[in-house]
């Protein structure tokens, strides 16, 4: 679901809950002490609700959205990289082990391998 329509979605939400909940708040007025308390602890309740989902819609997909773009910026370095830094690392293996195993290369990252979060791949 599209942010901004969730964010519509919130907005049109609670507009239409503040209506019903004066419409709700003015019919019982005339009840005894204890359902107006209640009344204020859910408008309360509802504010700070509010303000979660204000936050919500600012702070955090903002801060998802740049991991995001930090995650392809890494993932355009590493594949700058890996060709050149596999070259070097093989050439110091032939040296340090003449005579020993194989080399193993860095391997093909795919939008699936992070989807995954499988790093078993990048240890070995």
């Amino acid at each position: 679901m599209p942010l901004l329509h969730v964010a519509t979605q919130t907005q049109t939400h609670a507009q239409t809950h503040a209506q019903t909940h004066a419409q709700t708040h003015a019919q019982t007025q005339s009840q005894p002490n204890d359902s107006t308390d209640l009344m204020d602890r859910i408008d309360a309740l509802e504010r700070k609700l509010d303000l979660i989902l204000l936050k919500l819609d600012k702070s955090v997909i903002h801060n998802c959205d740049k991991m995001g773009t930090h995650i392809d910026f890494v993932n355009g370095v590493y594949d700058t990289v890996k060709v050149p830094l596999n070259y070097v690392s093989k050439k110091i293996h032939n040296i340090m082990n003449p005579f020993g195993t194989t080399h193993k290369t860095l391997p093909l990252i795919t939008a699936n391998d992070h989807d995954d979060n499988n790093d078993d791949d990048i240890a070995q």
